[in-house]
């Protein structure tokens, strides 16, 4: 349970402190809109993966009853 934990705050507080970096040259307005984008990049990476992976459809459940048995 405490891996999940971990990575759950790592993946919050990493960008955060990445983009606290970026305020002295960017302020924080811009900043925020740098750390925005990124987020929409990763978003647009992640649907489009997810869009080209091809899924392999699933049977009808009626092939996977043992032999003799018959719907109710």
């Amino acid at each position: 349970m405490a891996v999940i934990y971990t990575i759950s705050y790592l993946a919050m507080s990493v960008p955060v402190v990445l983009a606290g970096f970026l305020v002295p040259a960017l302020t924080l307005p811009g900043a925020a809109a740098v750390l925005g984008g990124v987020v929409v990049l990763l978003s647009i990476t992640a649907t489009l993966t997810h869009l080209r992976t091809p899924t392999e459809l699933t049977p009808p459940a009626t092939q996977h009853r043992p032999k003799g048995t018959r719907r109710p």
